[in-house]
This record gives C-alpha cells, sequence and structure tokens, in this order.
C-alpha cells in the first residue's frame, strides 16, 4: 500500500484528516446474506422495431394496386395498372447496372438491380414481386432531397436513382 490520499481529500488544509483502511485483498469474497431475484432472462433480437411509413391494419384495408380510390385517382394506381401491362421485368447484364436499396414500410430492406435505362415503372414492378407488397398501393420516396417519384416514365438516370435508397409507403 501507498502512502498517498485522493486530492478530493487534500482540498481541505484547515481541517484534520482520519483515514482509516484495511486490507481484505487476501480474503475471499463471499456475496451478500439477502439473495436478489435475478431479472429474467434476455433474449437477444426478440424485441419490435418501428417501421418506416403507416401500417396497414386490419380494419382499414388499402385500396389495391389496380384500383383508384373514390376521391381522386392516386399516382401510384395508375403506375401500378401501368406495370401489371409490362413484359415480365428482367435486368440485361450488357448493359450498364446499379443496385437500388428500397426500405419497405414492414422495416425490412430489399436491394434490386436494375439498368441504367430502367423508369419508376419498373421499380414499381420489382416492388409489386415483394409478398408484402403484392397487390398494395404504395408510394415510392427519394431520401435526400425527400421527394415523391409520381412520374412511371421518368429513368433512373434522369431522376438522379443509381446506386440509391428509396423509402416505400402504404397509401
Amino acid at each position: 500500500m501507498r502512502g498517498v490520499a485522493p486530492r478530493e481529500f487534500l482540498d481541505f488544509p484547515q481541517q484534520t484528516l482520519k483515514l482509516a483502511m484495511r486490507n481484505r485483498g487476501t480474503q475471499v469474497y463471499e456475496p451478500p446474506a439477502e439473495e436478489v431475484s435475478k431479472p429474467a432472462e434476455v433474449v437477444a433480437f426478440a424485441g419490435h422495431a418501428n417501421a418506416l411509413g403507416k401500417r396497414a391494419s386490419a380494419s382499414a384495408a388499402a385500396p389495391k394496386a389496380g384500383t383508384a380510390s373514390s376521391s381522386s385517382p392516386s399516382a401510384s394506381a395508375t403506375a401500378a395498372s401501368a406495370a401489371s401491362s409490362l413484359p415480365p421485368f428482367s435486368v440485361n447484364p450488357a448493359l450498364p447496372t446499379t443496385n437500388i436499396q428500397f426500405r419497405l414500410p414492414d422495416g425490412q430492406k430489399v436491394i434490386g438491380k436494375f439498368n441504367h435505362t430502367h423508369k419508376v415503372v419498373h421499380l414499381r414492378q420489382f416492388l409489386g414481386e415483394q409478398s408484402s407488397l403484392a397487390g398494395v398501393a404504395f408510394s415510392l420516396h427519394t431520401i435526400r432531397p425527400r421527394r415523391e417519384l409520381v412520374d412511371p416514365e421518368l429513368k433512373l438516370t434522369d431522376g438522379g436513382l443509381l446506386a440509391s435508397a428509396i423509402i416505400v409507403k402504404h397509401e
């Protein structure tokens, strides 16, 4: 043991300091006599997560992709009906490609591979094939700057969507 006192004790020079220390380094540790109740066992990654966008509830069913709402036709519904008339989605490996990350309303992340010449309608067609979005109206939003992708004929290169992330929201 060294004979050095902590600085906090030395800040009061006019007072007498009496410090008694015991060396208990040779004793074996014994837990306290009273039993402390153990917390419930924690299971890693068993919690819940917040989802982006609105959650679809069972009572308020979202409109189907090919239909328009009674108040006004939505851009996503018309784009979804246009996507259903397109040939099956495919990527040409001979042309330049890019990866786009989609953040789905349920919190899932999906990465899709597209050609630079693909359009927003192809993004919708790709997402329409996902099980969680099949038959559900949704909208696409860029992250920065935050804007909705409403023009189905916008090319990925013209919209600045190459290697980007897109938020998908239920309508």
